[in-house]
């Protein structure tokens, strides 16, 4: 199971499914949307069957296939004191979170966790107490954060 994210907000479920058919045989789409609302959230999780998982890897390991299909991240909006977190290790805790964003005045960090599991999602949201902790954050989008690129990016309200 991947997390996709980044997509357009325009982006369907089939073409989720024809884009990422290519990486091997498509168990399932997890696409989610913004429950007030029923539109698409920008990420989905996708579930390969098992003999995919290598040909996934092969097409997708390097950086400059993954940057080309990344959309521009969302805006910023008026007042905006949070951050998107993605590409997140499975062990990222919050104390690793508040070490890696140091030099910004963090109020909080929140996990995404399964309803059902419990089980970390691999992205969350990092509240700021201001404008200039927010600015700092953004600027270190693609650093590497426990060996991966972490995405960073303005939240959307």
């Amino acid at each position: 199971k991947i997390y996709a994210g980044g997509m357009p907000y325009t982006t369907s479920e089939d073409d989720i499914h024809s884009y990422f058919s290519e990486c091997g045989a498509i168990e399932e789409i997890d696409y989610t949307t913004f429950p007030d609302t029923g539109r698409f959230r920008g990420l989905a999780f996708i579930t390969f069957k098992v003999d995919s998982l290598f040909l996934f890897r092969s097409k997708l390991s390097s950086m400059e296939c993954l940057s080309q299909t990344q959309a521009a991240p969302p805006p910023k909006t008026e007042g905006c004191t949070s951050v998107y977190v993605g590409n997140l290790s499975w062990d990222a805790t919050e104390k690793d979170l508040r070490q890696f964003f140091k030099r910004c005045k963090i109020t909080s960090v929140r996990l995404a966790l399964d309803k059902e599991t419990r089980e970390f999602k691999g992205f969350g949201h990092v509240d700021f107490e201001d404008d200039e902790s927010v600015e700092r954050a953004i600027k270190l989008d693609q650093k590497l954060f426990l060996n991966r690129p972490i995405k960073i990016a303005y939240a959307v309200p």
